[in-house]
């Protein structure tokens, strides 16, 4: 983060006129996003991907956002994922710059059901309908999710007529503990979701918006 920060406060300094341009899109696939002026406070191109899967439940797809940005808010936490169970995760991972036109390419995400367990163990539950659930059974940890974790988060999709509150515990990131977590829902094609409330267990920081 200290060198992308570096980067963007040395090229606006040496382009204090012109607007950096960036390409957007609001979010969902991004099949086609356009090039677009930032404003005088912008000094950042932002690539982000998020991936929210609960089974066939909510199978999930890749949703790509394309955005201007500022390198001290936007670009602190670069990549987190938690896992509530196995076949239930919400991942997240950015990429600032400070170029015109720098974020075009289109970022990706591992599984962290996927990757080799940590040896960490945390307790485990998922509840609709609830803004929070009580753990049920333990899973083992993988990755880089060396953190317990419990939240909450509202869902929305095109066969439903009212969101659904979603409560869960699992295992997280450490970088999730501190991440700063957008008040706008995170939308695509089928479904829209908003994260509401993240705490680490035994961390006294608790992130809500």
């Amino acid at each position: 983060m200290k060198a992308v920060l570096s980067a963007c406060l040395l090229f606006g300094l040496l382009s204090p006129v012109a607007l950096l341009q960036c390409y957007f899109c609001p979010g969902g696939l991004c099949d086609t996003p356009e090039i677009v002026n930032c404003t005088d406070d912008q000094d950042a191109c932002v690539s982000a991907i998020n991936k929210f899967r609960i089974g066939e439940i909510y199978p999930g797809s890749n949703i790509h956002s394309k955005y201007c940005g500022k390198t001290r808010e936007d670009c602190v936490n670069k990549r987190f994922s938690m896992h509530v169970g196995e076949d239930a995760s919400y991942r997240s991972h950015l990429e600032c710059c400070c170029r015109d036109n720098c974020n075009k390419e289109f970022l990706t995400l591992s599984d962290p059901v996927k990757l080799p367990p940590n040896g960490i163990q945390c307790p485990s539950c998922i509840a609709f309908g609830e803004t929070e659930c009580s753990e049920t059974e333990n899973i083992a940890c993988t990755g880089e999710e060396t953190k317990c974790i419990v939240g909450a988060m509202v869902v929305e999709t095109d066969t439903e007529q009212q969101p659904s509150d979603i409560a869960f515990q699992g295992c997280g990131t450490p970088s999730i503990c501190t991440a700063k977590i957008s008040k706008a829902p995170v939308s695509s094609n089928e479904m829209k979701y908003t994260v509401k409330r993240i705490q680490c267990i035994n961390n006294t920081e608790v992130i809500t918006v």
